[in-house]
Formats: C-alpha cells, structure tokens, sequence
C-alpha cells in the first residue's frame, strides 16, 4: 500500500524537470545518478561545451562541472586525455637575417627625425 507521502512524490514527478528525482525543502534539487553520468558522458566528448551542455538541459553549468569533478574523483573515465602534438624545433634565425635592412634604415632615419624635432622645440 502506498503511503500519502509516495503519492504525492509520484503526483509531483510528472512536473519536475527530466533527471529530478525531488526537490528538497531548501529548494535544491536531488537528481538521478544515471541523469548526471550521462551529463558527464555527453560533456566529454571532445569540443563540447560544458556550459552550453548544461543550459540546453536548464542547469547551472557550475553544478555540472561538479558532476564532472565528483566522476572523475570516483575513478571514472571524465574527459579524454589531451592530444599530444609533435613539435618541430629549429634555430632562431638572426635579427638581421629576419628584418630587411631597407626596414632598419627607415628606423633609424624615423628616429633621428624625430630625436630632431623634440630638439628643435
């Protein structure tokens, strides 16, 4: 036999948000753990955003950046590990290798002009 206090969790279920379990008397939210983990799955995938992930389900993305903090603490799989790019090093060329020298005189001829003016007043 159900209790009243069942009926009326199963009456108001039907109005919750999807993943909602109850609402407890401060307000916050309980939600379901099979709800949260596919939050934390639909997250990892590689160039989702967390936030916009979080909005189009209307929760706060600072409680689903919980979720994937409290996953991966558990020893979940939470995001893919980074990709490593191979980088290729060479040496630095020279600064008058790298600036015309047409560039540099201009520099200079710039600068006694202007060295100039600041004299002349």
């Amino acid at each position: 036999m159900e209790t009243a206090i069942e009926k009326f969790e199963q009456e108001r279920r039907g109005t919750l948000a999807p993943g909602v379990l109850r609402v407890r008397s401060d307000g916050k939210r309980v939600y379901d753990e099979a709800f949260k983990a596919e939050l934390v799955r639909q997250c990892s995938v590689p160039g989702t955003s967390t936030a916009a992930t979080a909005m189009a389900h209307g929760i706060n993305a600072n409680l689903v950046r919980r979720w994937i903090v409290q996953h991966s603490a558990r020893g979940g799989p939470c995001m893919p590990p980074p990709a490593l790019l191979a980088v290729t090093v060479s040496a630095q060329p020279s600064v008058s290798s790298a600036v015309p020298a047409a560039v540099l005189s201009t520099c200079w001829i710039w600068a006694i002009f202007v060295h100039s003016m600041v004299l002349s007043t």
